[in-house]
């Protein structure tokens, strides 16, 4: 059996990204040529910072800042929302949510992610970094992230790297202390493991190195959300994040039992991050009730 059949194979039987994540059907991103334009809010954007390679982030807690509180950017003028896709990077989970932040006004851009969002996530919050670089140097004030699953790590990341530039950061069904699915595959299919996966295991370094540094104390706001009957997210608890508002879907819907691929489509979840992108702060964030039946 071919290594991309055991990937699609293992990722079904673990559920640990979609099907449409573990295929070869991605888009490989190419960076971009010196002085290209980045695309605008109708198209996903591609490459780092235009001419400018992407700082590297510490790999260990002795070579890392102290997590001092941040500048912070205006929040009047709320900038582009660059959305960061998750463990596979399929981005057709989340044509919902990108659609209706542009509906709401917000110019949205999902991060093209290399490797298929599969390899070192710090590599993957490189390139945020540079589409943050992009943002700035374009003139915005700020940026907003929002990381679904794996994403939120990725997004966590960037803003130890640059989150002076970044307003709010929204996670949506994301491990910050680990899935106990990801220690499964990790032991019993290490090679269809790849480094994002072995790096979601509760305990990995990389955990260890962001609880040590705990971005939600840099200043920057940030809103946590998951669902109670996340099977990938084991246990859901994983994505309560200490300073951060963490919000579970069950709690402004009971009968909502949504699943961790279903979670960008989710009605709940998706008022959830307009709110918190909106003007208000993230403590009072509006009233979101179950959806009408039919």
């Amino acid at each position: 059996m071919k290594r991309q059949q055991v990937i699609a194979v293992i990722c079904a039987a673990l559920v640990i990204a979609v099907a449409a994540g573990c295929t070869a059907s991605h888009r490989v991103p190419s960076p971009p040529s010196p002085g290209a334009p980045t695309a605008g809010a109708s198209a996903s954007a591609t490459g780092t910072a235009s001419g400018t390679a992407s700082p590297r982030l510490p790999r260990s807690p002795s070579a890392t800042p102290s997590p001092s509180p941040l500048p912070r950017p205006n929040s009047d003028r709320p900038g582009p929302v660059l959305v960061i896709p998750g463990f596979g990077d399929d981005e057709t989970m989340l044509a919902d949510l990108v659609r209706r932040l542009r509906n709401s006004g917000r110019e949205t851009t999902v991060v093209d992610l290399p490797g298929n969002a599969t390899g070192d996530l710090r590599t993957q919050a490189q390139t945020v970094v540079g589409y943050i670089e992009q943002a700035t140097t374009r003139g915005a004030d700020s940026v907003d992230l929002v990381g679904y699953s794996a994403g939120g790590l990725v997004a966590a990341l960037a803003v130890l790297q640059d989150g002076g530039h970044v307003r709010r950061v929204v996670s949506i069904g994301t491990p910050f202390h680990g899935t106990a699915v990801a220690s499964f595959a990790d032991a019993y299919a290490p090679s269809a493991c790849p480094p994002a996966c072995r790096e979601m295991a509760p305990g990995s370094p990389l955990l260890e190195f962001l609880a040590a540094q705990n971005p939600a104390r840099r200043g920057v706001p940030r809103l946590s959300i998951y669902s109670e009957t996340d099977g990938v997210v084991q246990p859901p608890t994983s994505s309560v994040l200490d300073g951060a508002v963490n919000v579970a879907v069950q709690s402004r819907c009971r009968s909502d039992t949504v699943s961790h691929t279903l979670l960008p489509r989710d009605p709940v979840v998706l008022a959830l991050v307009t709110g918190a992108l909106g003007g208000d702060a993230l403590s009072a964030l509006p009233t979101v009730g179950c959806p009408a039946a039919g």
